[in-house]
């Protein structure tokens, strides 16, 4: 049974406590609709996953701060973006994530 930490937003499967927090609050099973913490990514793979997640019906919640190599408008985006997902989408968001890293799974006949 997956569960999540109600205040870093992890999910996890089979335990009852949360590994990043510690100890306080207890692991609990959301609701349908509740957010969840899919992943933090990169700008670059954020702004890939967007439409992707919206091709599939998926709401997803972008968060993030606003942080540019060297302080200017110039180079890579070093921003990290937190992506919340409803529970009840977590686990068909979660592939498409891993799809997007290349963990490609050849059995499957869906394709972007």
């Amino acid at each position: 049974m997956k569960k999540y930490c109600p205040k870093c937003l992890n999910v996890y499967s089979n335990l009852d406590t949360c590994p990043e927090c510690r100890h306080e609050p207890p692991l609990s099973v959301p609701e349908d609709n509740e957010p969840v913490l899919l992943d933090k990514i990169d700008y670059l793979k954020a702004e890939m996953l967007k439409p992707l997640l919206k091709d599939h019906g998926i709401p997803a919640l972008f968060k993030g701060g606003h942080a540019d190599a060297f302080g200017m408008n110039i180079g890579m985006r070093l921003d990290v973006i937190s992506v919340l997902v409803p529970f009840s989408a977590y686990d068909e968001a979660k592939n498409i994530l891993s799809m997007l890293d290349g963990a490609f799974d050849e059995t499957s006949e869906e394709s972007f």
